[in-house]
């Protein structure tokens, strides 16, 4: 007899990565270019908290055929920023 496993169906394409790991990887990214656009450390560090938030709000429509996940995360940062 063999096991049978009930993990997600296998297509033949990589895992898109969870959005803790697209986080993680590009926190300093985000930080660095709101820091560059504001000139002001507090400001940043709450901007980037900004950014995130709606990133993960916005995470099932992200298509990577778009761009990606840096472009995506910058996009957001800057209409923060703007917004701020």
């Amino acid at each position: 007899m063999h096991a049978v496993t009930l993990d997600a169906p296998r297509t033949g394409h990589a895992t898109s990565p969870s959005f803790a790991a697209v986080a993680e990887e590009l926190l300093d990214d985000v930080y660095g270019y709101l820091l560059y656009m504001t000139k002001n450390w507090a400001i940043a560090e709450d901007l980037t908290s900004e950014t995130f938030e709606t990133a993960l709000r916005r995470w099932r429509r992200f298509d990577p055929r778009r761009g990606t996940h840096k472009a995506w995360l910058l996009a957001i940062a800057r209409s923060t920023a703007l917004d701020w």
